[in-house]
């Protein structure tokens, strides 16, 4: 699993850098990242340096940097769907009720609802039924 934080609008940021990180999202083929945009803070070395982009442009290309990253993913992922998977339980997802969370050796992220009550840290076999940006959603085999 590939991962990776981005700031978007640091000073002196160019309209051929945020293309070159969208390139580097397509050729690194991230899983997921963890976006920021820009904001001037007290105190740091940053703060000297003038902030020309307003922060709409810096919502826009932070918009366009996560559809781009869902959208790798989901390509990435295409790769399990249909298929089955090792996974090892880590415990019961917060946001399902009735599904447990586990993940797969590649530390993908696999939703699904156990036939029996399963131990955490249980290892079981999963068929993939569908792939989203973030997490793979399977039944148990």
């Amino acid at each position: 699993m590939l991962t990776s934080d981005f700031i978007i609008g640091f000073p002196g940021e160019t309209d051929e850098d945020f293309k070159l990180t969208i390139e580097a999202v397509e050729e690194f083929k991230y899983d997921s990242v963890n976006t920021a945009i820009y904001s001037k803070r007290p105190f740091t070395p940053a703060s000297k340096f003038e902030d020309k982009m307003t922060y709409q442009e810096k919502s826009e290309r932070t918009n366009i940097l996560i559809k781009k990253i869902e959208e790798v993913s989901i390509n990435f992922r295409q790769q399990y769907l249909n298929r089955e998977m090792d996974v090892l339980i880590k415990g019961e997802d917060k946001k399902r009720r009735g599904f447990v969370s586990s993940r797969t050796k590649g530390h993908q992220i696999v939703i699904f609802k156990p036939k029996n009550p399963l131990n955490q840290e249980h290892l079981t076999r999963v068929y993939i039924t569908k792939v989203l940006s973030y997490y793979m959603i399977g039944e148990e085999s």
